[in-house]
């Protein structure tokens, strides 16, 4: 077949046309490809940017608490040290400035129970055991956890095979814990019950002792198989002081001076006294020895704190969880763990 050059042309036109629409496409393709990275890369730098100016805002605060732990303990020097929810560091703080929202909440962790206290370091962990159980009661939880948790700590307890046969698999380290939500590595430990506990139980060195004036009435009640929770909360109401935010600190009541104290109550005293004996009997698992009160497992003031901060950018939200070790012999305050959510 033979095409005259008008054909030709024409059929070539049409190829050089095809051939611009190709490469006009192939360019828009990489112009919304270049604009889809570069709006990923605006986005990701400007979440960094936040997260970073959450942290500096969480840091600051985090700052602002322990000046303010350093300055009760030097308030105490004139007036007697001890620690108490009455207090004003206690109180719950939430303010804006610059268009971001802040939230601080400072808690005594020695008013909860100690986890390590059952770690074979520790003075007492039979005694330890046997109160966590009670505690685990007390809460409606399975006390069958207490002796996982004392088998954890325990390298030569079998119970590190049951972890091993898991997937993935993992096993008990044997040393005390850091953070309570280690409990979660537990087999017995499932979500509904870590968050009925939490609020009662730390994780601080083994021989921390109980601020009387912060417990609640779960923790004292574990203390002894005698001391029920109606007990135990008529004990705190004794001395415990209120703790409401719209009243003068000087109305709150007055809490503990002394262990001393703590041990001359009325409901204490036989208790306590039994204990030291060696004549009194439990109606659980634990014997004399473990149901024996020592005035070194009680204080009035405290050393480690938890701050709990929030800093809220727009719609995200950084939340930082510290806990802050405050020296009682100079009032300085250093943390001791962090821990901190990224922006949601």
């Amino acid at each position: 077949m033979v095409i005259n050059s008008a054909e030709f042309m024409r059929r070539q036109s049409g190829m050089a046309l095809i051939t611009v629409l190709f490469i006009f496409a192939v360019v828009s393709l990489l112009a919304l490809g270049m604009q889809m990275r570069q709006k990923m890369d605006v986005a990701q730098a400007s979440a960094m940017l936040s997260q970073s100016q959450a942290q500096i805002y969480a840091y600051s605060i985090e700052d602002i608490a322990k000046a303010g732990l350093s300055a009760d303990w030097q308030r105490d020097q004139n007036s007697g040290q001890l620690d108490s929810p009455a207090e004003v560091w206690a109180m719950p703080i939430q303010y804006e400035l610059n268009g971001v929202q802040f939230s601080i909440q400072l808690a005594d962790l020695q008013g909860r129970f100690n986890l390590n206290s059952l770690h074979p370091t520790a003075p007492n962990a039979s005694a330890a055991k046997a109160r966590f159980e009670r505690l685990l009661n007390h809460l409606g939880l399975d006390s069958t956890i207490a002796t996982e948790l004392a088998n954890w700590f325990d390298v030569n307890s079998n119970s590190a095979n049951n972890y091993l046969a898991l997937s993935p698999a993992y096993r008990s380290s044997g040393l005390p814990m850091v953070s309570i939500s280690e409990l979660l590595l537990l087999e017995k430990m499932d979500d509904d019950s870590f968050e009925k506990l939490k609020k009662y139980v730390a994780a601080l060195p083994v021989d921390t002792p109980l601020n009387i004036n912060s417990t609640s009435k779960q923790v004292l009640a574990s203390w002894d198989a005698k001391l029920s929770l109606e007990d135990a909360q008529a004990v705190l109401d004794t001395f415990s002081p209120k703790n409401v935010a719209s009243m003068a600190e000087s109305e709150r009541g007055s809490a503990l001076k002394s262990v001393d104290d703590f041990w001359a109550n009325a409901t204490i005293a036989p208790l306590a006294n039994a204990g030291s004996s060696g004549s009194g009997s439990g109606s659980d698992s634990e014997n004399n020895t473990a149901a024996a009160w020592d005035k070194a497992d009680f204080d009035v003031k405290t050393q480690y704190f938890s701050v709990d901060t929030a800093v809220m950018l727009g719609e995200r939200t950084l939340a930082l969880h510290s806990v802050v070790f405050r020296d009682s012999a100079d009032g300085s305050s250093l943390v001791a763990q962090r821990e901190y959510a990224p922006l949601n």
